[in-house]
């Protein structure tokens, strides 16, 4: 019998996908790439991803964990969970790596903790001058308050505080809140409320002070405001315009362009061109290519000319199933940094309904994952990630 020499096959993964048939599909299309991501130097190799290390000092913060946080240069100001059954305010300095807590907290000015299975009004933060403002659905109005905020006045010596909006010296604004808002975000110097289907506007660079009535949008029917966003806008004139994107439930995105200045024209609100909009707030992230989000369809972006794409991993071509089968839709979270977009979810389809994660490299346009990290939020930071990990607290 002749010998004859063996072939030899070379096999380069391109991604992952969902599809059920890869007829179609590039050379190389993969059903997993479980914690492997592409080689920064080498296309067509795949590498395992880097491993999550521990900032020292965050166990034992609170009983919980960090259900939401906002990184400014590097200092970490977020909530957790506490033993008494609140949301604790906190400040964490990743260059010492230690935590403080603010003076003035107290059982009757912080939200209740919120349980961590099911859906939920996911907690947001904003900042804008001496404050770091904090919506939580743990507030309940009168009982402890409509917004938290921490008071960098004197940022030797933070301060938290609850209740609605106020003028400085602590007076009552001359508009307020109705209920406790579902997010904050800044836009043109002033802090934007979503209080149901409306904007609540602040003064310019007094987040908590609405001196007129006028200051607020509302937009159509009573569907309540799910996330709230801004974006840079490209001008055919030149330059940058800002706006601000508002999403109202599955079916509507509007774009908020212009300020209050006691004219309502100068306000305009436009819808964008097709009607989506998302379930998971803490999905809706900056990345050079627009504002990414999860829409009940996949992963959509907006990009600078306020057009949406098409879902991202259509037809087969990535991932979508994954987060069509999302446990808890507003559960999800979302970071954009160095190319990667990576978004958490607690999938139908993943054994025991695990939380997981999908990477999407933005330069080879290519998905990887499952990747086995339980992420409840994470942030961008330098060339890295803050991430709250679902993890048992400490004993």
């Amino acid at each position: 019998m002749p010998i004859r020499g063996a072939r030899t096959m070379t096999w380069r993964p391109v991604g992952v996908t969902d599809t059920l048939d890869t007829t179609d599909m590039p050379p190389g299309s993969m059903l997993s790439l479980s914690n492997l991501i592409p080689a920064p130097t080498t296309r067509g190799l795949f590498v395992p991803r880097p491993a999550a290390v521990q900032y020292p000092n965050t166990v034992g913060l609170g009983s919980g964990n960090p259900t939401v946080f906002l990184i400014l240069g590097s200092l970490v100001y977020g909530m957790v969970p506490s033993a008494n059954g609140y949301d604790t305010p906190f400040i964490y300095n990743l260059n010492s790596q230690t935590s403080t807590i603010p003076a003035g907290v107290t059982s009757s000015n912080v939200p209740t903790t919120q349980p961590t299975n099911g859906d939920w009004t996911p907690p947001t933060m904003a900042a804008l001058g001496a404050y770091v403002i904090v919506t939580h659905p743990g507030f309940q109005g009168p009982a402890n308050g409509y917004i938290g905020w921490f008071d960098l006045t004197t940022p030797s010596a933070p301060k938290w505080v609850s209740g609605n909006l106020q003028e400085t010296g602590g007076l009552p604004s001359p508009n307020l809140l109705p209920s406790p808002p579902a997010a904050v975000c800044v836009y043109g110097g002033r802090a934007y409320y979503a209080v149901g289907n409306a904007v609540q506007a602040s003064d310019e660079f007094l987040p908590l002070q609405q001196t007129n009535a006028g200051q607020v949008l509302t937009f159509g029917d009573s569907t309540a405001i799910t996330a709230l966003a801004g974006l840079p806008l490209n001008n055919v004139q030149g330059g940058i315009i800002q706006s601000l994107m508002v999403f109202k439930g599955l079916q509507n995105i509007f774009q908020v362009t212009g300020d209050y200045t006691g004219i309502p024209s100068i306000w305009n609100v436009n819808t964008l061109n097709i009607a989506t909009g998302t379930l998971a707030p803490n999905t809706v992230t900056p990345t050079p290519r627009g504002l990414a989000f999860v829409a009940p369809d996949g992963v959509r972006v907006i990009d600078f000319g306020s057009n949406i794409s098409d879902p991202i991993g259509d037809w087969g071509s990535g991932i979508k199933l994954a987060f069509q089968n999302a446990v808890y839709p507003s559960r999800m979270c979302a970071a954009f940094n160095m190319q990667t977009l990576r978004i958490s979810v607690q999938q139908v389809q993943a054994t025991q309904q695990a939380q997981q994660e999908y990477w999407f490299n933005f330069g080879l346009k290519a998905w990887t994952g499952p990747h086995t990290i339980p992420t409840v939020f994470i942030k961008p930071y330098q060339n890295t990630f803050v991430c709250s990990l679902a993890l048992p607290a400490a004993s």
